[in-house]
């Protein structure tokens, strides 16, 4: 009997170089870009922490630091040499009154580049225009081409930094706050013992910074609530009681422009289970899913930031939660999280 060889034939080889080569010549630009994009998204993460801690300065002294004798120690700071990445080299606090935070980019695709933040202090918050010589391309949302003087029109109309609430509610014991409607810069406290304490409850925020934080024994503390930070400069919600679908069901829609996280600790099940955020809008996300039980955010949906230089991150997710991460945005960390990208 005659044996017949198997394999591939020259033509066929051939064809499948050519289609690797294709996917190649396709996909690596587009990892490019991502990368470049990620190196960018550093330098704005860092320049960003100091924000918080120059718009207090400013709060206390009402002035930006001018001629102390050294802005970073003026502000309770690490020194600018100090403040550095993987491609961020420093980032300095200008010390003329100004109040500018420059992120300087040593090695990577943004060599000898800066990204620079300079402030606006009106109506009793402190807003950010971002300038930058970084190609446009990869450069932030919002972040204009220039030497650091604003976001080009001068208007102040950038980032809003954090600011902490100025009303507050504290709600103990059964039903005590349940469908209970809030307006206003507030710092909620829904707290046990006791059920369903904020349950179906609804806070709208103002200009400034909000939160909602549940603690102590009892359950469905701000269950199907909901939260509106849009006009504001940053949310924050806390979910810490002990017993289950503390925050089931909460819908969140993030500061546009600001800041928004979420973290679910405490001991239950259920926690954050079926939750929904939008932070398309934002300039970062973060959740944390941390408590002593199941289901913790199971089934919980986030829409991240679409800003170029955004961040949206997910610790201690499951594949249940899922993260839309849309294309020339926000820089995904899902954990196990599944990340869907349109």
């Amino acid at each position: 009997m005659k044996r017949l060889n198997s394999g591939f034939t020259l033509i066929e080889l051939m064809i499948v170089v050519a289609i690797i080569g294709i996917l190649v010549a396709v996909g690596m630009p587009q990892y490019q870009n991502y990368v470049a994009r990620a190196q960018v998204a550093e330098g704005f993460s860092l320049a960003g922490g100091l924000k918080t801690a120059l718009a207090e300065y400013h709060d206390t002294n009402g002035e930006f630091p001018d001629g102390t004798t050294d802005a970073h120690t003026a502000i309770g700071i690490e020194p600018a040499g100090n403040i550095v990445g993987k491609y961020v080299t420093d980032v300095t606090v200008s010390n003329d009154g100004k109040g500018t935070i420059t992120a300087t980019f040593g090695s990577g695709n943004h060599e000898d580049k800066f990204l620079r933040l300079t402030p606006t202090a009106t109506d009793g918050a402190v807003f950010f225009d971002c300038t930058t010589d970084i190609d446009e391309s990869y450069r932030p949302s919002g972040c204009e081409e220039g030497d650091g003087g604003g976001d080009g029109d001068g208007d102040g109309d950038g980032d809003k930094v954090w600011t902490d609430p100025d009303e507050s509610a504290s709600c103990s014991g059964h039903d005590t706050c349940k469908n209970e409607v809030w307006n206003g810069n507030y710092a909620i406290a829904c707290q046990g013992p006791g059920d369903r304490v904020c349950q179906n409850a609804e806070l709208t925020c103002g200009a400034g910074g909000c939160s909602v934080t549940t603690q102590g024994p009892g359950h469905d503390m701000y269950a199907d609530g909901t939260v509106d930070a849009r006009t504001g400069t940053n949310f924050d919600l806390t979910c810490n009681a002990v017993g289950d679908r503390d925050c089931k069901g909460t819908e969140v829609l993030c500061p546009e422009g600001g800041s928004c996280s979420i973290t679910i600790k405490g001991t239950g099940h259920d926690k954050f289970r079926d939750g929904e955020v939008d932070a398309r809008t934002a300039t970062s996300f973060d959740l944390t899913c941390n408590a002593i039980g199941d289901r913790t955010c199971h089934n919980t949906e986030i829409f991240c930031p679409e800003g170029a230089g955004t961040t949206c991150t997910c610790s201690g997710c499951d594949s249940s939660v899922t993260m839309h991460c849309p294309a020339g945005g926000a820089v995904c960390t899902g954990g196990g999280a599944t990340i869907v990208t349109p």
